[in-house]
This record gives structure tokens, sequence and C-alpha cells, in this order.
């Protein structure tokens, strides 16, 4: 009689701990490591100034390496091999993109191209899923879109005082 339970249960315990084991959780595809954004084929690099959650600023995650020009076609990538989501999961997820701030227009898909009209500063995000759940955001990545390519940005500094 006691094997009989006894085996229920380490069955009833197998299948349990298999359901765990090849349910996903939720993920944080960027954390520190390599990028897995790359824009006309270069990584983006992580933003020095970036810290989750530290500041009220919009500070992007990453920030893009060359200067990109107005009017011109811009070619986005994500790296899946980098990403840090479940391998069984890489084929299911939707990628969604925004381009510019308070802009719903979004595109979809791993490969993206994107022209900016207006020369300024921007920050993409790309947001993930998986069947079943809801758009995360797994990286932020600031652009600087410019008139010409010897223009120079301008140096700003940001002070924010403390007692410390």
């Amino acid at each position: 009689m006691y094997n009989g339970i006894i085996y229920k249960f380490l069955i009833s315990l197998l299948i349990v701990l298999f359901i765990l084991f090849i349910s996903s959780g939720k993920s944080n595809a960027h954390r520190a490591g390599p990028s897995f954004l790359k824009i006309n084929g270069k990584y983006s690099q992580t933003n020095p100034y970036y810290r989750s959650g530290a500041l009220s600023l919009d500070v992007s995650q990453d920030i893009s390496l060359d200067k990109y020009l107005v009017n011109n076609q811009i070619n986005f990538e994500i790296d899946t091999s980098q990403l840090l989501f479940s391998s069984n999961n890489i084929d299911k997820i939707e990628f969604r993109w925004n381009f510019i701030r308070d802009n719903k227009n979004y595109k979809y898909g791993k490969y993206i191209t994107y022209t900016y009209s207006k020369i300024g500063s921007y920050i993409v995000n790309i947001e993930a899923k998986i069947p079943g759940e809801s758009f995360i955001v797994i990286n932020t990545v600031q652009i600087n879109i410019l008139p010409f390519l010897t223009y120079a940005l301008p140096k700003s500094t940001i002070i924010i005082g403390s007692n410390n």
C-alpha cells in the first residue's frame, strides 16, 4: 500500500518538476554582457550613463556608434544569439519597435529599416514578447540624426545636487 502511494507521489513530483523546467519565466534580455542590437551592421554599446531604475531621466540603455544622416535609411537588427531568452522560445519571440517618443506606429520584426525625416536625438524602444505574454522593453538605444556628417554634437553636463 505504501509503495503505491510513494510511487504516485514520485510520479506527480516528476510531472510538476518537468512542467516547471519547460515553462519559461520572465527574462531581462539586457543585462551586463554583449549587446544584441546591430545598427547598420555594428553592435550598439552600453550607455555609460544608464542605470536601470536609478534615474528619472529618459536615458537609453545603449548608444549608437556611428553618425546617421537625416533622410537616410538605417538598418536595425536583433542578434537573437545574444539574447538571454530560453532557446526554446527564440523563434517564437515577436519584436516591436518604436522610433519616435509617444508615437504608437510600431514596426514589427527582427530586421527593421527606418528613415528619420528630422534631425535630433531619438531613443528607439525595442520590446519583445512570447505567445501568451505582454510586450516588455528589452532595450532602448539613443541614435543621433545629423544634418551633415561633420556636424559636431553639443556637449552637455547635468549636475544633480545632493547632500552626499
